[in-house]
């Protein structure tokens, strides 16, 4: 502040004290004193110049008004003049001859006369004469020296030598704004090792305060004083700091702003001699702003992520701004000025705002919105891709104002245009933003229900002009040799409205020690005069003290829920465009269909053909062996795995490849329902492929056992999505198809050994009658695994799968006739269909019993079919030897017969114990709770119609148990 240190603060300006302080010595009352020696006056003396005036002539000029002598009759100027001559040489005589006597009333001795103290008295003259005054009676009328005298006195007789040195008045204030602004002075000095002010002369006062008075005073200014150097050390310190989130940059900015503002302003009002009074009420409103931003800062200053800057930031002014109203407008200012810079990001994010640099794909755990590298200079306001870190954004990672929908939202928009921008360059999407100022939508910052109608006009009007360019730029894609054209065009949306104050010019002002003002800088030339928060303290009433502190309630909804009404709109529009370009994107250029039938056909095994040729590869007893044997060619025109006519198990990589090779291209290329071409390429869409699962020990060793359920569990079918595919073809429902695939695996496997049960071997004559325990046990173990694969083929893939094309077929019609509407009611966005493709693989996994909550009917329905493949083998062991027997021309020892009855036996019983037991879990099983739960979840329509769980279940028990034969 431009404050000019006394030389001497102790010497006092008597001329400004009151005319009535001066003690001065009583005056006498009389100039002279009365001389009695005085003649007395003649008799009539005055009264022949009165009597004069009685006569009317003309002889008024010859009165003689000391009435000295008489007149004499007019005469002519001869006699006059002797006359004259004459009287006048009488009269020096007289006055040789009587030195003593003098004649006061002589017109001679006028003029020699004192003047001094005999001036005329006038009222003009009056104000300015010497007035005598007695002293004051009371000690209140005394004034200021008169409480300093008393105070003297008291001190002399309570034995203290003083009770303080009396300094200017003006000084004294000077010292307190500036202690009050942080600074130090004659009076304060600030105490690095306590940090804090302290008063530096113990016994200074002013005249007519005592001293408790005076430091009682100054005690909430010293406060206010050590607050604003908390502040000052904050500012200084954050832009040393390396890694520092950007909203504590933004932070001490508007913190700078406050300071230079309310110093600014009070520097100028200590211009105007406020009083004591005038002084603490000024530092009393500021204070209290002051000490709301230190604990601001506080709170704000240790915090190591944006999301926690601004949410802490939020709620400290969201609670001020209740507790003081008066102040609501700066704190409000506060939240919008700190969040600015990550609400432009969000905006780069979501295509609202150019971005600085490329898009990184999301990872697993931390999502990038943009590439950050090194830069040699810290700057705040710099808004592009060269900072000093990595910028992350996930959802999870939000600043509380943002609502987990709409952060799911942000997150998803940014995820599509990001896929927009790296498959279509020429996309309306990628290229109207890259320039600034071409759309006037933002994550624009309000309070009232006023605002919220702007931005809901301004939010249609973007969407309605630049849905016009997508379906234009649709439709054009659809004719040949479109697509090559990545010209960049020119979109003239409405115009921006100017953006705020960019943070990058804060840090070019004077520095901080320096007095304001000393730059000449004009207001308009200078960027802080011009920013919200210094208009804000110069027009309120923070530093203003004459304006009421009462302020008036804006008509708006609550804070909490007045940024997600102001945001929702803006976030909605953007969100619903990228999605119905995504979704275009995925359906009518990169054929998503086509790669989730490809799926259902292979993983699930819905071609007929395929899952033919697979069984017969795998599990046909009749095809040629491809094992490695010395002396036999391998080969043949039918190539099998013999799985259950073999001993050595797994079969060795060359084998399978001599097996399976070509499989899979074959049956893709025979399908000539679909719309599947190889065109020329021998490659299938994804890479599809067999290949072997990653097994742990424990696992492999029960791969190893050709006679075991999980004998198949190392195959596997290898799919890797296409680049934008990946968005709903996700790593998560490939280990959902892999679940799927390998569970269908061991049901084909079933079924090729139930039906090898019916049929009984070929050629053999030996067959047992039908009421036979071994009859009886082969048609209870077909139908068992008949009804089980057909309730998982045909029930719970097929049932679930018909809905969900059901789905893909409305949302690609409504694509075609360009409703962005139906699109988006269909599919709700491109994360949505992301995660109805996997809730409904959720659904076949919770079908098929594979679910981590159905570990005890998944052991249940595998036991029965572990005995069911027991039986096969002891059976299969036992015909061979009948049939070995027969060829010798015997039959088979009673022995054998006894060994082989037994055990059917002991299986059987065992087999319907299982599947007494299956059945009661089955009859038992809470499966509405489950699936109820799994039915809230999915809000896309008609997912109740998706999966009846109750009805799913009982259609299982009824075919397998309609006349409770097993109960």
């Amino acid at each position: 502040m431009d404050f000019e240190p006394p030389v001497d603060p102790f010497e006092l300006d008597v001329l400004q004290e009151p005319i009535f302080f001066a003690i001065d010595p009583i005056k006498p009352l009389e100039k002279y004193s009365w001389d009695d020696d005085l003649a007395d006056l003649t008799p009539g003396l005055f009264e022949n110049p009165l009597h004069l005036l009685k006569n009317d002539g003309p002889e008024v000029h010859t009165l003689n008004i000391f009435g000295d002598e008489k007149l004499e009759d007019a005469s002519p100027s001869s006699v006059a003049g002797s006359s004259s001559s004459s009287a006048q040489n009488d009269t020096q005589e007289e006055s040789d001859g009587d030195d003593s006597s003098e004649d006061i009333w002589s017109l001679d001795n006028i003029s020699a006369s004192p003047t001094v103290g005999y001036e005329l008295r006038s009222w003009d003259v009056f104000p300015d004469t010497w007035k005598e005054q007695s002293l004051p009676t009371c000690l209140s009328e005394a004034g200021p020296r008169g409480f300093d005298a008393a105070l003297s006195y008291q001190a002399t007789k309570t034995g203290l030598e003083n009770s303080g040195r009396v300094a200017r008045t003006d000084v004294v204030v000077s010292s307190l704004f500036k202690l009050g602004l942080g600074w130090n002075s004659v009076f304060f000095r600030y105490n690095e090792q306590s940090r804090k002010f302290e008063k530096h002369i113990r016994d200074v006062r002013v005249s007519g305060i005592s001293l408790p008075a005076l430091d009682g005073l100054a005690e909430g200014i010293l406060e206010c004083g050590t607050w604003v150097r908390k502040l000052r050390r904050f500012i200084a310190t954050i832009p040393t700091q390396c890694g520092a989130p950007h909203s504590v940059a933004s932070l001490s900015r508007v913190v700078f702003i406050l300071l230079f503002s309310i110093e600014d302003q009070l520097s100028a009002r200590a211009k105007t001699n406020p009083t004591l009074l005038q002084t603490q009420l000024y530092f009393r409103r500021i204070g209290c702003l002051i000490k709301c931003l230190v604990d601001i800062v506080q709170n704000a200053a240790n915090l190591t992520t944006d999301a926690e800057v601004i949410s802490i930031i939020f709620a400290k002014c969201e609670q001020y701004s209740h507790q003081h109203l008066w102040l609501a407008s700066i704190f409000h200012e506060i939240m919008g000025t700190t969040a600015s810079l990550w609400l432009y990001r969000v905006a780069q994010w979501i295509g609202l705002r150019p971005a600085g640099g490329h898009f990184n794909a999301p990872g697993n755990s931390k999502d990038k919105i943009m590439p950050r590298q090194h830069s040699q200079e810290f700057d705040p306001g710099y808004i592009d891709e060269y900072t000093t870190e990595e910028t992350t954004f996930s959802p999870n990672s939000m600043p509380s104002f943002i609502t987990h929908e709409d952060a799911e939202v942000i997150y998803e928009t940014g995820t599509g245009l990001n896929l927009l921008k790296s498959s279509h360059k020429g996309h309306p999407l990628a290229e109207v933003h890259q320039k600034e100022n071409t759309s006037s939508l933002s994550l624009e910052w309000g309070l009232t229900w006023e605002d919220i109608d702007k931005i809901q006009l301004k939010a249609r009007s973007y969407e309605a002009c630049l849905r016009d360019e997508i379906l234009k730029y649709n439709n054009a894609i659809k004719r040949p040799g479109s697509e090559s054209d990545n010209t960049p065009k020119e979109y003239i949306l409405d115009r921006l409205q100017k953006d705020d104050l960019s943070i990058d010019a804060i840090y070019r002002i004077a520095d901080l020690e320096s007095s304001p003002g000393s730059s000449g800088e004009r207001e308009e030339d200078c960027p802080v005069r011009s920013s919200r928060l210094y208009k804000l303290v110069k027009d309120g009433p923070c530093v203003d003290v004459e304006k009421s502190i009462i302020a008036e309630h804006t008509f708006g909804p609550p804070l909490e829920s007045a940024l997600s009404l102001f945001f929702a709109p803006v976030i909605s529009a953007q969100s619903r465009l990228v999605n119905f370009s995504c979704l275009h994107l995925l359906f009518k250029v990169h054929k998503v269909r086509d790669h989730l039938k490809l799926q259902e056909q292979f993983q699930l095994l819905g071609n007929a053909e395929f899952l033919l040729r697979i069984s017969l590869a795998l599990f046909d007893p009749d095809m040629h062996s491809g094992e490695r044997k010395s002396g036999v060619a391998r080969g043949g025109s039918s190539t099998g795995l013999r799985l259950g006519n073999r001993n050595t198990w797994p079969p060795a990589s060359s084998e399978l490849r001599l097996v399976l090779t070509g499989l899979l291209a074959e049956c893709y290329a025979g399908n000539k329902k679909g719309d599947h071409h190889l065109g020329g390429s021998r490659e299938l869409p994804g890479g599809l492929s067999f290949s072997i699962r990653d097994l742990t020990g424990e696992e492999l060793e029960r791969c190893k056992n050709p006679r075991s359920l999980e004998a198949l569990d190392f195959l596997r079918i290898q799919y890797t999505p296409p680049s934008p595919l990946e968005e709903v073809i996700t790593p998560r429902s490939l280990e959902q198809y892999d679940m799927i695939f390998r569970q269908l695996l061991r049901l084909i496997r079933m079924l090729s050994v139930a039906r090898d049960l019916v049929r009984g071997p070929s050629g053999s004559r030996n067959r047992r009658s039908q009421g036979t325990l071994d009859q009886r046990f082969r048609l209870e173990a077909f139908h068992f695994v008949q009804v089980v694969s057909d309730y998982c083929f045909q029930v719970g893939i097929q049932h679930s799968l018909q809905n969900f094309e059901k789905r893909l077929s409305k949302i690609e019609k409504c694509i075609d006739a360009g409703d962005v509407e139906g699109t988006i009611m269909h599919a709700k966005g491109l994360r949505r269909l992301r995660e109805y493709h996997e809730r409904v693989l959720d659904r076949i996994i919770y079908a098929l019993f594979l679910n981590k909550s159905q570990a005890q009917a998944r052991k249940l329905l595998e036991d029965v079919l572990r005995i069911i493949l027991a039986f096969s083998f002891h059976v299969k062991a036992y015909e061979e030897r009948v049939a070995m027997a027969m060829a010798d021309g015997e039959m088979p020892t009673s022995k054998t017969t006894a060994f082989y009855e037994r055990s059917i036996h002991e299986l059987y019983v065992r087999f319907k114990k299982q599947v007494s037991g299956f059945i009661r879990f089955l009859r038992g099983l809470e499966v509405v709770g489950g699936v109820k739960n799994m039915t809230d979840r999915d809000d896309l329509g008609d997912a109740a119609t998706d999966m009846d769980g109750n009805g799913t279940f009982e259609h299982l028990l009824l075919r397998l148990d309609m006349n409770e034969f097993y109960r």
